[in-house]
């Protein structure tokens, strides 16, 4: 069950900001919106490195995605799970490969792919524990090679900074990514999505 109450600032729509800033809005998200109450925040957080991240970036979308909602399960934060979610399954994860990822993080051992596992790790690594083991980055840099090591890191931390972000200000989940919640029941060590 997810207990969110009102954002804790208001959704400034597009026609609220200048219109240079305008594009990062389109389309309109909850976290947007709300982070446009600051412009040049706005303009910082979206124009740049979420671009970068998004559309830029040469790491594999599927490994990222899996590693940004991996991020947002084990921080139990439902407003990136549902967004990330979505977005993994776009670009090739599998509803098994989800579920795993759950299972993972609460202790059980799947039949993922060492790499997957791998990443998966890191994410949770970097987000609970905020270290990568030696064994664990020479793994992920002989499979994805150092440029796109980083770009993993970068991910992973700056969706941990997302997952915050959205927490922090009681994010709405938006109505067009909102999941059946109670087919993702949240991580064991938590209890209940945020």
């Amino acid at each position: 069950m997810i207990l969110l109450s009102m954002a804790r600032v208001p959704y400034i729509p597009p026609e609220g900001v200048s219109p240079d800033l305008r594009h990062i809005l389109t389309p309109p998200t909850n976290l947007k919106m709300a982070v446009a109450n600051n412009p040049t925040a706005l303009d910082v957080f979206f124009s740049r490195i979420g671009k970068w991240l998004g559309t830029e970036s040469t790491i594999d979308a599927r490994l990222r995605e899996l590693a940004i909602v991996q991020v947002a399960y084990v921080t139990a934060n439902a407003y990136e799970f549902s967004w990330h979610l979505r977005g993994a399954l776009r670009v090739g994860a599998t509803d098994q490969d989800i579920d795993a990822l759950m299972a993972e993080t609460n202790g059980a051992t799947t039949s993922l792919p060492a790499l997957d596992r791998a990443v998966l790790k890191a994410a949770r690594d970097i987000t609970l524990d905020l270290s990568l083991s030696d064994e664990l980055w020479a793994l992920l840099e002989q499979h994805l090679g150092r440029e796109r090591l980083l770009e993993l890191i970068l991910a992973i931390t700056y969706y941990n900074h997302v997952c915050r972000v959205a927490a922090v200000l009681k994010l709405d989940i938006d109505e067009h990514v909102k999941l059946p919640m109670d087919r993702y029941p949240p991580p064991a060590r938590i209890g209940a999505w945020r």
